[in-house]
């Protein structure tokens, strides 16, 4: 109907169940779209030939896809409670670079113990959100993680997030 991103943004926010969940989901991207910059859009454009948007894929594909990535993102901003993706990824020995809110924390901040002074996790703070991820991004493209580390990450992750172990867990709670 003519209108702007902006206004579009308004809309859901204000249409939405929860106004304030809506605002705090769509506050990241207006952030960064009010900001960008020429060097962004270069930035997107040498992106572009690297993304590849593959549509629905069996879990053996996801897996396979998973093992070979060179990093993935999870820049949610609702608090995940258990981020399944992300202990998938990390237990295929692929770096992850997410939010530093609830269980995407808890997991990642688990997997900074494994690595040598590297960061995986962004500030939530919608103004540098988006930035810090991309800055991230380009940190485990340049210097991924040794054998030694995905090995001790995988592990990790195997160890602490197993199904056996989620089980276990609820039946010492209950």
């Amino acid at each position: 109907d003519g209108l702007g991103f902006f206004e579009v943004c308004r809309e859901l926010a204000y249409i939405s169940r929860n106004p304030r969940q809506a605002q705090a989901v769509l506050r990241p991207l207006q952030a960064f779209i009010t900001t960008w910059t020429a060097e962004d859009a270069q930035d997107a454009v040498a992106a572009a030939d690297c993304v590849e948007f593959l549509g629905h894929q069996s879990r053996d594909e996801v897996a396979a896809l998973a093992q070979r990535a060179s990093v993935m993102v999870l820049p949610s901003v609702v608090p995940e409670a258990h981020p399944l993706s992300v202990c998938e990824a990390l237990a295929a020995g692929t770096l992850v670079v997410g939010s530093d809110r609830a269980g995407i924390q808890h997991v990642l901040s688990l997997a900074e113990d494994e690595l040598s002074d590297r960061s995986l996790r962004a500030d939530t703070n919608p103004d540098v959100l988006v930035r810090e991820l991309t800055k991230m991004c380009g940190d485990v493209l340049k210097n991924p993680a040794t054998d030694a580390e995905a090995q001790s990450v995988r592990a990790l992750v195997r160890e602490q997030f197993s199904w056996q172990r989620v089980v276990r867990t609820v039946e010492e709670l209950c």
